[in-house]
């Protein structure tokens, strides 16, 4: 089954931000309030869709590349796939650049 993504308009984008862990190394369960900061301050993430009218050097960046994005920028959108791991839209210009990286630490 294909997953559905919220539609980008104008200059927006849409990310799948990486997950944030829920449990420490040594097996402590994170409350859910410290998971939700986590997921408000992650900054790397893919791109699933692109607006028409994007710029700021986004628009060279392909579909399900890995970028680096501002703190805190976007909104988040319900992930009917993943309910622990929305969503966010956030403008073109609050990517910052595009990881060229193996893993996803």
């Amino acid at each position: 089954m294909r997953q559905e993504y919220p539609h980008a308009v104008g200059y927006r984008v849409v990310v799948l931000p990486d997950p944030v862990e829920e449990t420490t190394e040594a097996g402590i369960v994170l409350p859910e309030t410290v998971t939700k900061m986590g997921k408000a301050a992650t900054t790397k993430g893919t791109l699933l869709q692109k607006g028409p009218m994007v710029e700021h050097g986004v628009k060279e960046i392909p579909i399900g590349a890995r970028i680096a994005y501002a703190k805190y920028a976007g909104k988040f959108v319900d992930n009917p796939e993943d309910e622990n791991n929305p969503f966010v839209i956030m403008n073109d210009e609050d990517v910052i650049s595009e990881l060229k990286e193996d893993n996803h630490e």
